[in-house]
C-alpha cells in the first residue's frame, strides 16, 4: 500500500512554498475530501489561501503565477544584464591594458563566482545570486571603485535605482506562514496515510498518486538545484585553478 511521500519542506524557497500549497490545494479540490474523512482538514488548507499569498513576491501587475509569460520576460533580463556584465569584464581583460590589469584581478573573481554560468539556475537562485553580486560589490570600497573604473558604473546604477523600487514594498519576516503551512499540510499527509488503513472501502489510491506527482515535482526542483549548486562550486574552483 503507497503512502505519501515525504518531502524536504525547509529546502523549498518563500515562493514555491507559495506555488507547491497551491498545486496541493489544486490537487485535493479534484477530490470527494469529505467521503474520505479529511473534507475538514481540507477545509482548513483551503482557507488558508490568504495567508498563503504573503509568500507571493511576484511584483505587482506580473501576475499571480511564476510561470506566466510576464514572470518569464524578466528572468529573461536578469540573464540579459547578468551576460552584458560577464561580456564587459572579458572586454576589458582582452584589451590587456597594464594599468587596468590589477583592476581586473579584483572584479574578475566576482563575477565568475556569482554571474558565470547563470542560466544553469532556476529563476530563484538566478535572483539570489544577483543580489549576492551586488551586495559583494558594494560592501567593499575598493572593489565598487575597481567596478566604476573599468566602466561598469552603468550596470551598479541600474540595480541601485531597481534595489530602491522593490525597497518600498511591504516588509515582514513570512516565517511563520510558512511553518503554518507546513505543518498543516503536514498533517493532511499523515491523514490521508493513516485513512487508508483505517477506512479501507475507502479508495485513498488516485488521490496519493496525485499528491506524489506534486510532491516528487518540487523534491525534482529541490535536487537539481542542489546538485547544480555543488557543480557551479566544482567549476569555480576549476576555473580558479585555471587562472593561477
Amino acid at each position: 500500500m503507497e503512502g505519501v511521500n515525504k518531502i524536504a519542506f525547509t529546502k523549498l524557497k518563500k515562493f514555491e512554498v507559495f506555488t507547491f500549497y497551491n498545486a496541493i490545494v489544486g490537487t485535493i479540490r479534484k477530490f470527494d475530501t469529505k467521503a474520505m474523512y479529511i473534507g475538514e482538514t481540507c477545509d482548513v488548507l483551503i482557507g488558508m489561501q490568504a495567508k498563503a499569498a504573503k509568500l507571493d513576491h511576484v511584483v505587482k501587475n506580473l501576475g499571480p503565477h511564476l510561470l506566466t509569460p510576464e514572470v518569464k520576460k524578466l528572468h529573461q533580463k536578469r540573464l540579459n544584464f547578468a551576460a552584458i556584465i560577464t561580456n564587459h569584464m572579458k572586454t576589458v581583460e582582452k584589451a590587456a591594458f597594464k594599468e587596468t590589469e590589477y583592476l581586473v584581478e579584483l572584479v574578475k573573481p566576482i563575477i565568475l563566482q556569482y554571474l558565470n554560468y547563470l542560466r544553469t539556475n532556476d529563476l530563484a537562485t538566478v535572483q539570489q545570486l544577483i543580489i549576492q553580486f551586488f551586495d559583494k560589490i558594494t560592501e567593499t570600497p575598493h572593489v565598487l571603485d575597481a567596478f566604476y573604473e573599468l566602466g561598469f558604473n552603468a550596470y551598479i546604477e541600474t540595480y541601485s535605482e531597481r534595489r530602491g523600487e522593490v525597497s518600498k514594498r511591504p516588509k515582514g519576516s513570512t516565517l511563520t506562514v510558512q511553518r503554518e503551512l507546513q505543518n498543516m499540510l503536514d498533517i493532511l499527509f499523515k491523514q490521508v496515510d493513516y485513512y487508508q488503513h483505517v477506512y479501507k472501502d475507502v479508495d485513498y489510491s488516485r488521490l496519493i498518486a496525485a499528491l506524489n506527482y506534486v510532491i516528487a515535482t518540487y523534491t525534482k526542483l529541490i535536487k537539481t538545484r542542489d546538485t547544480q549548486r555543488k557543480n557551479k562550486k566544482l567549476k569555480f574552483k576549476d576555473d580558479g585553478a585555471e587562472d593561477q
